[in-house]
């Protein structure tokens, strides 16, 4: 096997394993705040993960046309 096709399996391998522990850990955060906080504390969670990912994919697009204007 060439070194190009082995670099791929191992970014597609390690790139699984790390969404596999993303969705377990998000998973377990979620089953935290259920059992353990009250429901204003799960709806903050959501309200502040859901800006954090809109200001992160608006910076992105951004951060993109600075580089494209340079």
């Amino acid at each position: 096997m060439d070194p190009r096709t082995k670099n791929s399996v191992k970014n597609v391998f390690f790139s699984e394993l790390s969404y596999a522990a993303t969705l377990i850990l998000q998973f377990a955060n979620r089953s935290f705040f259920i059992r353990f906080l009250p429901e204003e504390y799960l709806s903050l969670n959501g309200l502040f993960s859901n800006i954090l990912s809109f200001l992160s994919i608006d910076f992105m697009g951004f951060g993109f046309a600075v580089y494209f204007d340079k």
